[in-house]
């Protein structure tokens, strides 16, 4: 039961969280001076672990190597979607992409040897090309559209990468 629950507390009465893992009843009644009231706060052991990214997050994808995930979250400051990087080792945020201001990231796709991300674009007629080998240089991939999705294929005689028109039509 992670976050706030739909029920609240009655002393007296046993309660049990939404999906019954935590169950507890309090004996005595709380009490509330100058509009402060007794609070209860604790921590159960779930294995569960929440971050804040800033945001929203709508997108996830972990790099090849396990080393990286790139994220897209709508950022609460920005009002927008944006590109962030968080380490799983450390757990924490790594940085974000700097797409021009206009953009408006969709979807992430990591190329098969982890060298770079690949980032659809419903706000421009583009999608992206992240070298992460390089720093994370940007290259933007023009098209006639902007894009919903991006999935990316490379192999020992082909380097190609699908995406998806933000009408949902074409691919």
């Amino acid at each position: 039961a992670s976050g706030r629950q739909e029920r609240t507390v009655v002393s007296g009465v046993p309660y049990s969280a939404d999906v019954h893992r935590v169950e507890f009843t309090i004996d005595r009644d709380g009490s509330c001076a100058a509009g402060l009231c007794d609070a209860f706060t604790f921590q159960t052991r779930t294995g569960i672990r929440e971050y804040d990214v800033g945001g929203t997050p709508l997108a996830l994808a972990l790099s090849p190597d396990r080393a990286r995930l790139a994220m897209i979250v709508h950022d609460r400051a920005l009002d927008a979607p944006i590109v962030r990087f968080f380490d799983p080792a450390t757990r924490t945020q790594t940085g974000d992409l700097p797409l021009p201001i206009d953009a408006r990231p969709g979807r992430i796709s990591w190329g098969e040897g982890g060298t770079r991300l690949f980032v659809s674009d419903h706000g421009r007629s583009a999608a992206w090309s992240v070298d992460v080998a390089a720093g994370d240089a940007l290259t933007e991939i023009v098209l006639p559209w902007p894009t919903l999705d991006v999935a990316h294929l490379d192999g020992e005689d082909r380097d190609r990468l699908f995406v998806l028109a933000a009408d949902g039509t074409t691919v």
